[in-house]
């Protein structure tokens, strides 16, 4: 039995800004004729199976389709000059409501859920449409009408769980399977044997073969919850975070066998609201915050959690984040380009960037100064903890490492280094601290 592990986690936590390792911009997708943010939302999936990145964004307000785009982990585009499309329905094609909500990518087919907003009905419509390969014909298998869309799981037998006012599982040929009744979930982890979905301080657990209710799982709670999420962290174990009315966010870790690993209350950042929530290849929690007012720029923050519940600095993006999605080392972002309402990013970093733990280092936080440098750069703060520092540039490699012990403070020469972006790694018994660092001649 693991034991549960209070991590406070306020407004002052530190923030880093994130520095991408490379972006890709285009000029569509989030034109002037969408007034509202919320139907501007790019999507975006890995496949670790062929090792694509896949997005998907509507090219226009009547096009009646859903451009997909596919790119290399290294930003290399994949995108033949006629790309694939998510098709949507003629009758829906000219309603500028139309969005991807989820978007899934195993064993080269993609999936998405389609949702149709009927402007001046306030009635929704739900689809969802699957494509064997990126270059092959989509083929759509499945509709459901008048049911608001939150949530679709995909695994790599092709069934599909979907979540709307109720769970509904679909075989890989469209074949209704199951439906069970579900409360206040906006997303849901799809276990080895089982699917959990919910709020706390009762997470729902679901027999995936039969869709009945088993034992449920209890997590801790500090407010009322408005909604819940939950993410896979393995076949047994997953992530959790219920939205609360207090404006705070209950999150952590729990095993279906050995229960809460790990909890911590999140306070809202002012101003915005969580947009998008990931697990990735190591475990790593991560949670984007994003502003979202209609039709302006809009900037993102980026949460980190380790497998142990460690916080990372809070990332600070100078744009929205509307997805994430990781493979490997890296983990990717999409949204709208900060102050232009007619182009969208889609943008690569290091998962060794972006989290680090801080707070296992005592006292201070150790910063890097002057930044920019020119000749020397010097760190102050160190604390004995730490047994080695390295220098990395933006694409990961290393090209300084001086192993400890150290002072208080260090400096070390960067007169040899090109202009531009790095990063300090510092290492010790206690953890591993990245400082982003910038050297101007």
């Amino acid at each position: 039995m693991f034991g549960a592990m209070l991590v406070l986690f306020g407004p002052a936590q530190s923030q880093i800004p994130l520095i991408p390792m490379w972006v890709h911009v285009d000029q569509f997708g989030a034109g002037s004729w969408y007034p509202y943010s919320d139907q501007m939302r790019t999507r975006i999936a890995f496949d670790l199976a062929t090792d694509h990145l896949y997005r998907t964004i509507l090219q226009s307000p009547t096009s009646g389709a859903f451009i997909v785009q596919s790119f290399t982990p290294d930003g290399v585009d994949l995108t033949p000059p006629e790309p694939a499309l998510f098709p949507v329905p003629i009758a829906f094609a000219d309603f500028h409501g139309n969005q991807i909500i989820r978007l899934s990518a195993i064993n080269d087919e993609l999936a998405a859920v389609v949702l149709h907003d009927i402007f001046g009905a306030d009635t929704f419509d739900l689809n969802w449409s699957k494509v064997q390969t990126v270059n092959g014909e989509p083929v759509w298998l499945v509709g459901s009408g008048s049911k608001a869309m939150h949530d679709m799981r995909h695994d790599s037998s092709g069934t599909l769980v979907l979540l709307t006012d109720a769970l509904r599982s679909y075989s890989p040929t469209g074949w209704p399977i199951g439906v069970i009744p579900t409360d206040r979930a906006s997303r849901m982890a799809l276990l080895e044997n089982s699917l959990v979905l919910g709020v706390a301080p009762s997470i729902a657990r679901i027999d995936r073969t039969t869709l009945t209710a088993l034992t449920p799982i209890t997590v801790p709670s500090s407010g009322t919850a408005v909604s819940g999420v939950c993410q896979a962290n393995g076949n047994t174990a997953f992530n959790y975070a219920t939205v609360n009315t207090n404006g705070t966010i209950d999150l952590g870790l729990a095993d279906i066998g050995s229960g809460l690993v790990w909890n911590t209350v999140v306070t809202v950042p002012s101003g915005t609201e969580p947009t998008a929530y990931h697990v990735d290849e190591q475990g790593d929690f991560w949670i984007a915050f994003s502003h979202i007012e209609a039709g302006l720029s809009a900037s993102g923050l980026l949460y980190g959690f380790s497998p142990l519940g460690a916080p990372s600095p809070v990332g600070s993006y100078g744009r929205s984040i509307d997805d994430i999605a990781s493979g490997g080392a890296h983990l990717f972002l999409t949204g709208r380009q900060a102050g232009d309402m007619t182009s969208t990013y889609l943008a690569a970093f290091s998962t060794e960037f972006t989290m680090g733990s801080p707070s296992a280092m005592p006292g201070a936080m150790p910063e890097p100064f002057p930044n920019p440098a020119s000749q020397t750069l010097s760190i102050n703060n160190v604390t004995r903890e730490v047994e080695s520092i390295s220098v990395k540039d933006a694409m990961g490699r290393t090209l300084k490492r001086v192993a400890g012990p150290f002072g208080t403070t260090i400096n070390f020469s960067v007169a040899d280094l090109a202009p531009g972006a790095y990063f300090v790694r510092l290492d010790g018994r206690a953890g591993t601290t990245t400082l982003p660092f910038q050297v101007s001649h």
